[in-house]
């Protein structure tokens, strides 16, 4: 894949909102992609063997768009933390 340098990599300590808001990025200027393949793009970014699969079955396999792919990653990678942090903030 030709974008593979530009593209961020995923990694359990990735924060995801960040990680996706590069990608979106990456995607948007690079045309002739069509975005019904965008969420394939967790195929090239996710190096976790088990993340990876994660991804196959529930994104890829699932014919997800681009936006439920990024909602379904961000749910299941999205660490708990941020979650609480956020809760704590709006409180």
């Amino acid at each position: 894949m030709k974008l593979s340098s530009q593209l961020p990599e995923w990694y359990m300590s990735t924060d995801c909102r960040t990680f996706l808001k590069k990608i979106d990025l990456v995607l948007t200027t690079n045309v002739g992609i069509p975005k019904s393949e965008w969420p394939r793009v967790f195929l090239y970014t996710v190096k976790d063997q088990s993340a990876a699969e994660w991804v196959c079955e529930h994104i890829v396999n699932a014919g997800q768009n681009w936006e439920e792919a990024k909602e379904t990653f961000t749910r299941h990678f999205q660490k708990a933390e941020y979650n609480s942090l956020l809760l704590r903030k709006f409180h």
